[in-house]
């Protein structure tokens, strides 16, 4: 029996528990319980139970120790509860901030969920059981906060009724005006500022009663990542705030139920390479007002303004606002997570790229259409254990299924009989205009861009380019899991790869998890994207399905993207430790440079896939699963796959029923054969 769970009272209709458990909480955190009944919060955290504290050993609020390197040293919280005695209770603990919310339907209750514990099967508590334990053993029932079964799993919180704004500061932040104050290393301590007293302050006495200072605002507890080996995960600031240098990433992190008061100060300190870290020079400050709310991210310039209030430079940092996930479909629940979740004893996984393979450019052409439910269902009956293709929005905001940014409309000009291509982004179109025009595709060559294009089109719907998102969820095999790739452009260090006027970010996230989360059905789910913030906001908005962050590093195959985060693997690595995500997605063109930087993800604690041209070579593919690599994308899974020709995932369903079979208690139940029990 799991869970620390001490029954009271003999056995009836309602029995009285007292649930216990040792966690290790900052200043202004709560531990909850919610579970799978009206009485646990039915795992919705608004209405968790809220345990108290019996001892107080708080971490201190100046500790650069990150939670998931914390020893399990920790507080007692406990709660006694009433809960009834005839049936199982499933439940998980976490840690949280809680703030007095107006509405109704949160139980008067906002959560800042800092920490939850991510095991694929809750805890699990039978008054039954417990009952029939001895009262020794009933003494030793003490729950440590993300360890049961003989797992440690704690996964960071996602976003439910706060904002998170990250400050990032990288290539060259600052820039000064007087030799004095360059060629010397500089620390940055941030502070969050609280500007709602300005709604309050409405007369003289009450101004001249503040003076010069700012009210810290409290409330948001701010963390800072540097991408470096060890330092990537969020964790506190030291005293004056971590060393800022030339093509560093420095970001900080605050969440607030309050954006619109939040501005911060930004307190520059010379790096004296002080190893006691006591005292520091202050040379200037920075100050950031509250962040318009109607823009997801921005870069600025502002002034640094020195100790005599002159100005001395100034400072550019760039600002990301992620927001909780909004839509019809955004049940929050904390009964089950993938986030962190992959299962170490499976065999490599194979995945389709575009489903069969791409039919443009590749050494080895698919021989069904790429990104169409043909492709995708042909990949399955292969052997495809996922099947990968990328997302985007279509003008009235329909998520389809399509490789590149831009499609290729025909056209004839008014006084020849010449035709003509004419480019245009697939996000100006319409989800009707596209399943009714003939298009070419940009990858097509000049001596075939018009072939055909007189013909009428009578191909079956399901080789049809342009599907949406919907319809590949309802038509491919449940057992058959999606690797989505969420495209949105990205600026080059060539200064291409930008298309004006896109979709805001929020908004274009939402759309699509709005719509994964209404058709998934269960189905086993791995988001992916080439920019870095895509992958922030995809980890922060939900807290089911797990995110890698693509890299196709510094090949020399492709354009680099701009930004330090895009152009290695180690940077790549150390990005996906900052956000919290499941892995990195890497080219094969660096692994097969350097098959050591395989370790240097798995190192990491990080799951590695890997993608590219490079993969579509069986001795290729079994040289990478022999070096423990956990998925690999590459095309015509039909010809190049090696082993079973039938996904992973069938194969272990059938492996459950022959186990239930034999044991003579064949009951297939959602907790016993659901698809996505066991893997994301």
């Amino acid at each position: 029996m799991e869970g620390a769970g001490r029954p009271h009272g003999p056995a009836c209709s309602a029995i009285s528990v007292a649930m216990l458990v040792r966690a290790k909480t900052r200043p202004g955190e709560t531990v909850c319980l919610v579970g799978d009944s009206p009485e646990l919060g039915t795992w919705d955290p608004h209405r968790a139970i809220i345990l108290r504290q019996e001892t107080k050993k708080l971490i201190h609020t100046d500790s650069e120790a990150c939670f998931e390197e914390c020893s399990e040293d920790g507080d007692i919280w406990s709660k006694t509860l009433q809960l009834e005695g005839f049936k199982t209770h499933y439940y998980r603990y976490f840690i949280c901030r809680l703030f007095q919310s107006d509405s109704e339907d949160d139980g008067g209750r906002s959560v800042l969920v800092k920490w939850w514990e991510g095991h694929i099967k809750p805890r699990r508590f039978s008054p039954k059981e417990a009952m029939s334990e001895t009262e020794e053993g009933a003494e030793k029932m003490l729950d440590v906060f993300g360890n049961f079964d003989g797992i440690r799993s704690i996964n960071r919180g996602w976003l439910i009724d706060q904002v998170e704004v990250q400050l990032q500061l990288h290539g060259e932040p600052l820039a000064f005006w007087k030799p004095k104050y360059s060629g010397q290393t500089y620390s940055i301590k941030c502070t969050p500022i609280d500007h709602s007293y300005k709604k309050t302050l409405d007369d003289k006495y009450e101004m001249e009663m503040l003076g010069d200072s700012l009210p810290e605002c409290h409330k948001t507890e701010l963390l800072v990542s540097v991408l470096e080996k060890g330092r990537s995960k969020p964790r506190p600031q030291s005293k004056f705030g971590p060393v800022v240098q030339q093509n560093s990433f420095v970001t900080f992190h605050a969440q607030t139920s309050d954006p619109e008061s939040l501005g911060f100060q930004l307190d520059l300190y010379v790096d004296e390479d002080n190893k006691e870290n006591e005292t520091a020079r202050h040379v200037g400050s920075s100050f950031i007002l509250p962040l318009s709310m109607k823009k997801s991210r921005g870069s600025k310039n502002i002034p640094i303004n020195g100790n005599n209030n002159r100005p001395i430079g100034q400072l550019t940092y760039t600002y990301l606002l992620i927001k909780p996930m909004y839509g019809p479909n955004t049940r929050i629940s904390m009964e089950r997570t993938f986030q962190r979740y992959w299962k170490s004893t499976r065999k490599p996984v194979d995945v389709g790229h575009r489903g069969l393979g791409s039919s443009y450019k590749c050494k080895k052409l698919a021989i069904v259409q790429e990104n169409t439910i043909r492709s995708f269902q042909t990949a399955a009956n292969h052997g495809a254990d996922f099947v990968e293709f990328d997302v985007h929005l279509t003008k009235d905001e329909i998520p389809i299924i399509y490789h590149d940014f831009k499609v290729l409309i025909t056209y004839r000009k008014k006084k020849r009989e010449d035709l003509e291509l004419f480019e245009i982004p697939v996000k100006d179109i319409t989800f009707a205009e596209l399943q009714q025009m003939k298009l070419s595709h940009p990858a097509s060559t000049p001596e075939y861009k018009y072939e055909g294009i007189q013909d009428d089109d009578v191909e079956p719907e399901d080789t049809q380019p342009f599907p949406s998102l919907e319809q590949v969820f309802r038509s491919v095999d449940i057992h058959t899991g999606f690797n989505i790739e969420i495209k949105y452009p990205q600026a080059k260090v060539d200064g291409s790869g930008k298309i004006k006027d896109y979709f805001d970010l929020n908004r274009f996230v939402d759309i699509i998890l709005s719509d994964v989360f209404k058709n998934h059905g269960g189905r086993r789910i791995v988001f992916s994207s080439f920019e870095p913030d895509i992958c922030s906001m995809l980890r922060l908005k939900q807290n089911v399905f797990p995110v890698l962050f693509l890299s196709q590093a510094d090949t020399s195959r492709y354009v680099p993207y701009a930004g330090i985060r895009t152009q290695s693997v180690v940077m790549a690595t150390e990005f996906a430790l900052s956000a919290g995500l499941l892995g990195v997605d890497v080219i094969s063109d660096m692994l097969v440079k350097d098959m050591s930087q395989i370790r240097y993800v798995k190192d990491a604690g990080l799951v590695l896939f890997v993608w590219g041209e490079g993969c579509n070579d069986k001795e290729f593919i079994i040289q990478l699963k022999e070096n423990k690599v956990d998925g690999i994308i590459y095309d015509r899974i039909d010809f190049y796959k090696t082993g079973p020709k039938e996904s992973i995932f069938k194969l272990e369903e059938k492996q459950k029923r022959h186990l239930l079979e034999t044991l003579g208690s064949l009951t297939i139940t959602e907790e016993s054969l659901d698809s996505g029990t066991d893997s994301p």
